[in-house]
């Protein structure tokens, strides 16, 4: 039994004959005859009381008619609401912390000055918070750093950035050519903190040499510790595209011997969800604009 049995067979009740359903939905007779056939054979009863001018419906018949027609009424609702939600110029949009200081304004003022119709909700937080908004439908996209903590979340890769030590321009490691592991240790490191995908890197990089970090400083905030660099307070190990957003004479970019690791920024959404023309507009349009910075 589909939907089209249903259509069918309240057409039938609503004309009072197969003829008059066949005009009413385009179709012909002998298909409405088969689909009211294939329903009486689904429910094991006749449907009809079939006079030589009339059809009556039998008590199983008013049933199914009755239940018909609230199905068929809330699957029309539906797909209006859902059409009219599709077609809507909203977009609600999460973002990282350290990619909503950095870039999130200017790509939402460019978008929305081509978009001027298109209302932008944006939510700047951590990923605990924006992948459960997410699943629950209350983002369309989100823009964050790393992987995601569910299979039900789908990646598009938008940025990827080497991580890199930096220190003041006056500090003993900004002369040498290159460091090791072991120009860390005694050094006031500055880091980002625990359990971030950056401080992951790093963390997983110092245990594969036999280091422990004891950092001197520990912040949720990229630019908090590129400051405390240029003040001469330690040294720090964060992506490049991070430090060229804050461009300094008195930052150094350290070169690390055996350190190669990306840091990747996607855009998420739910895998249930269907992106919608203005999601995927909005998804090119942050590509562009990431490839114009590079």
């Amino acid at each position: 039994m589909t939907l089209r049995h249903l259509r069918i067979f309240v057409a039938v009740c609503q004309e009072g004959s197969m003829t008059g359903a066949a005009k009413k939905l385009y179709i012909t007779q002998p298909s409405i005859s088969i689909a009211i056939k294939e329903l009486e054979e689904h429910y094991g009863s006749n449907l009809f009381e079939r006079t030589s001018r009339k059809m009556y419906l039998t008590p199983v018949g008013k049933n199914i008619l009755n239940y018909s027609q609230q199905i068929l009424g809330l699957y029309d609702e539906m797909d209006t609401s859902s059409k009219s939600l599709y077609a809507q110029n909203e977009l609600r949009i999460g973002c990282g912390i350290d990619f909503g200081k950095l870039m999130i304004a200017r790509i939402v003022k460019q978008f929305s000055s081509t978009h001027p119709n298109c209302r932008l909700k944006v939510i700047v937080n951590s990923s605990e918070i924006t992948e459960p908004m997410l699943l629950d439908n209350q983002l369309d996209l989100s823009i964050m750093e790393g992987t995601t903590h569910t299979r039900d979340l789908k990646l598009i890769k938008l940025l990827s950035s080497p991580l890199v030590a930096i220190c003041n321009a006056g500090h003993p490691l900004a002369s040498k050519h290159s460091i090791t592991i072991n120009d860390f240790k005694g050094v006031p490191l500055l880091l980002r903190e625990k359990y971030s995908p950056t401080r992951n890197a790093v963390d997983l990089y110092f245990e594969s040499h036999n280091f422990t970090a004891d950092p001197r400083w520990e912040s949720i905030s990229a630019q908090a510790l590129i400051e405390a660099v240029q003040e001469g307070l330690g040294v720090a190990l964060l992506p490049l595209d991070h430090v060229t957003m804050f461009p300094s004479d008195h930052t150094v970019v350290l070169n690390i011997e055996d350190f190669e690791v990306l840091r990747f920024i996607n855009i998420v959404y739910n895998k249930k969800k269907i992106l919608s023309p203005l999601m995927l507009e909005f998804i090119e349009h942050c590509k562009n604009y990431v490839a114009s910075c590079l």
